[in-house]
């Protein structure tokens, strides 16, 4: 798929990028809480940039989605590409999305 990222082609400085999480409602949340509790340490292990920045649509129904700031893929390229992370506009309003704590 052109847009999803991979190990190589993170050359585009200020992209931003969104994971989606729809497998089955059994193991959803188990996905969710792996991926954030991998993102938290990798955060702190880098220096806790200020500039990173996560967001949850909660509005969705069926799935978790996650949207990631350009700077996020510092430190955590390989585990957003594990997780199939695609490229994405930068959200209009972060204003109706819930902000994550790393």
């Amino acid at each position: 798929m052109k847009n999803q990222l991979s190990g190589t082609d993170v050359t585009n400085k200020g992209q931003w990028y969104k994971i989606v999480i729809s497998s089955g409602e059994d193991i959803r949340g188990m996905e969710a809480t792996s991926l954030m509790g991998k993102l938290s340490l990798k955060f702190r292990l880098s220096g806790m940039p200020m500039d990173a920045k996560v967001f949850r649509d909660r509005n969705v129904v069926g799935c978790y989605v996650y949207y990631f700031s350009p700077s996020v893929l510092d430190f955590a390229n390989d585990l957003l590409t594990s997780f199939k992370a695609t490229r994405c506009a930068e959200p209009q309003d972060l204003t109706s999305l819930t902000p994550i704590t790393l």
